[in-house]
């Protein structure tokens, strides 16, 4: 992490691990327990954050809605008189 940044939670890292496990492997093979190993927690530890494989998904999810805000909310915000321009800015980010 970058200097100044919160430190990442273990909610965190295993959020990561799941993207990239996802990208690599694809969703089916994305397991607790890869996770677990993955991250270098215990498969409990990865319950503990995550409740269920759906509730992994759903935090993958809103971490990519996140993400998806914030690049909007920039975009509008150095365009606050042009929707126009706001709109095209988020658009070109986003993709």
């Amino acid at each position: 992490s970058s200097p100044g940044a919160a430190p990442t939670t273990t909610r965190d890292r295993v959020v990561d691990a799941a993207v990239r496990m996802t990208i690599e492997l694809g969703w089916a093979r994305v397991t607790m327990v890869r996770l677990a190993d993955e991250v270098g927690v215990s498969r409990q530890t990865v319950y503990n954050e995550m409740g269920t494989k759906a509730g992994l998904a759903e935090a993958m999810v809103a971490r990519e809605l996140d993400r998806f805000l914030g690049v909007v909310t920039v975009s509008f915000d150095a365009h606050p008189d042009d929707l126009v321009a706001g709109i095209r800015e988020a658009t070109r980010a986003v993709l």
